[in-house]
């Protein structure tokens, strides 16, 4: 027989709190991991997972990028001056196209598109751009946002010579919801 039950349900109700504490720390923490350990995690058919390989070999990712845009040729030659007008056209391009409202009636996050010429990668076969969003990331809005601007990406370089994929937060929280999508067998999209 236990002399003092009480202090016996306290006791217990303190370990619950503080492994529930412990719970909620390392989910926050799990999601401040860095795009790349994100990546890392998702198999190489989708376009994040070499695209962050890629920017991580040419750049030091810099802080607070929601996402990047990582420009090549298809090829893997090194981009030309042209390829080079053409990739900063297309980043105007989203800018300015970027619908006010998403598909869901939502607010588009999205508030700038850019790439700069200066960004190239030493060997020239790699420049970088960035997409910047005034949402947090793995908001529904952003992934929206994500989904249309990889989609604008890829009609633009169609038949140009170029690869231009995206990478960084707010594309692994897409690519991450569509793998766990087809691990569940099968998606709408």
């Amino acid at each position: 027989m236990v002399r003092h039950p009480v202090w016996i349900i306290v006791g217990w109700v303190l370990v619950i709190s503080a492994l529930t504490g412990v719970s909620v720390l390392a989910q926050f923490q799990h999601w401040q991991t860095s795009t790349s350990a994100q990546t890392a995690f998702l198999p190489d058919r989708y376009e994040s997972t070499p695209a962050q390989a890629i920017a991580d070999r040419a750049f030091p990712r810099p802080p607070g990028v929601s996402a990047q845009l990582v420009v090549t040729r298809v090829d893997g030659g090194p981009l030309t001056p042209p390829d080079i007008e053409r990739a900063v056209a297309i980043a105007d391009d989203a800018r300015r196209q970027a619908p006010a409202k998403l598909p869901n009636n939502l607010k588009n996050p999205l508030v700038g598109v850019q790439v700069d010429p200066g960004t190239r990668s030493p060997n020239g076969k790699v420049m970088i751009g960035q997409a910047a969003f005034d949402q947090p990331t793995a908001s529904p809005e952003v992934v929206a946002s994500t989904k249309l601007l990889r989609a604008h990406v890829r009609d633009a370089v169609r038949g140009t010579g170029l690869r231009i994929s995206l990478t960084g937060d707010a594309a692994a929280v897409v690519d991450t919801e569509r793998e766990s999508c087809w691990s569940r067998s099968g998606c709408w999209w």
